[in-house]
């Protein structure tokens, strides 16, 4: 549940990590530190004052770059 609305939050333009450590009890910078950083670095995501921001340029592959935040079983999955 959590991660189906963390992708579905990014989709819609970025998180407010505070939400998901009250909602779900989870860090999400610590959970997902490698994928973030590495979608900041591909500048992707921005990251400030505890949100998560898609970029322009992220939100126009939004879909590509998401299933880094899947289980690792369900990264290969295509759905048609």
């Amino acid at each position: 549940m959590m991660i189906r609305e963390l992708i579905l939050q990014l989709k819609t333009g970025g998180i407010e990590v505070d939400y998901f450590r009250q909602k779900f009890g989870v860090d999400v910078f610590e959970d997902f530190a490698d994928r973030i950083d590495q979608l900041v670095q591909e500048e992707n995501l921005t990251v400030t004052n505890g949100r998560v921001k898609v970029t322009r340029q992220g939100l126009l592959q939004v879909d590509r770059l998401l299933p880094e935040f899947f289980d690792p079983e369900h990264r290969g999955t295509r759905y048609t």
